[in-house]
């Protein structure tokens, strides 16, 4: 599933071109989620006044753009949350995908439950190496839930953490296609516009609020999640 140099490197450059105001064409494209891939920051933010659910969960938010596979970007999707973490303080986490309400599926209707669900995720890590497993989850209404075990933690920590990853599922062979930009080499200053556009979304122009929405590596949300537990917020 690697995908080389060259293709990341066209994804920043119409990334860029993108944040740069170039005019792109709206002709008709296929919104199914296969046909797309998910250009992701690598951090993570939770939304101010809202760190925490009614039920008690921490929710860390990722968020991507949606680059069709054409070589266009699809302006009506705009930038998504398409990963969340939510940590429980009595444990029992949560990793999980989140579809735009406007793609489809060709394994069944976005809007359907699906209680259990075989997700087939694989990964390639930014040392070159790659893996990938099976995992037991639930579907509901373009939400992929995966559970965190004593049996899976260590293997799903390390898809939070890759550079590549595929999520497939759903008995027509669905897939969610990640890349994870970096704050380096070519990926510099679209992390740096991603990350600033991020911002602006959740906040408007309230730059006196800009603090408060400070991004934090998976490492240390983590650690984070830990001392919510021993201590709340």
């Amino acid at each position: 599933m690697n995908i080389n140099a060259a293709l990341r490197y066209t994804i920043v450059s119409l990334t860029i071109m993108f944040y740069s105001n170039v005019v792109l064409s709206k002709k008709f494209r296929s919104s199914e989620v296969s046909q797309y891939m998910f250009v992701t920051y690598p951090v993570w933010v939770t939304l101010p006044g809202r760190v925490v659910d009614k039920n008690g969960r921490m929710i860390f938010r990722r968020y991507s753009m949606l680059f069709h596979k054409s070589g266009e970007f699809d302006l009506e999707y705009g930038l998504s949350n398409t990963m969340m973490f939510w940590c429980d303080r009595n444990g029992g986490d949560i990793l999980v995908f989140h579809l735009h309400d406007k793609l489809m599926l060709q394994s069944f209707h976005l809007n359907s439950w699906k209680p259990k669900i075989d997700i087939h995720i694989l990964t390639s890590m930014n040392d070159g190496l790659s893996s990938s497993g099976v995992y037991n989850g639930e579907y509901i209404k373009g939400d992929i839930f995966i559970d965190l075990t004593k049996q899976n933690y260590e293997d799903l920590i390390a898809v939070m953490g890759a550079s590549e990853f595929i999520v497939d599922f759903g008995d027509k062979g669905d897939q969610l296609k990640f890349i994870v930009i970096k704050n380096e080499g070519e990926g510099k200053e679209l992390y740096g516009l991603l990350e600033n556009d991020i911002k602006r979304s959740i906040l408007g122009s309230d730059d006196k609020r800009m603090d408060e929405l400070t991004p934090v590596e998976t490492k240390d949300m983590l650690v984070r999640c830990m001392k919510y537990r021993k201590t709340g917020l």
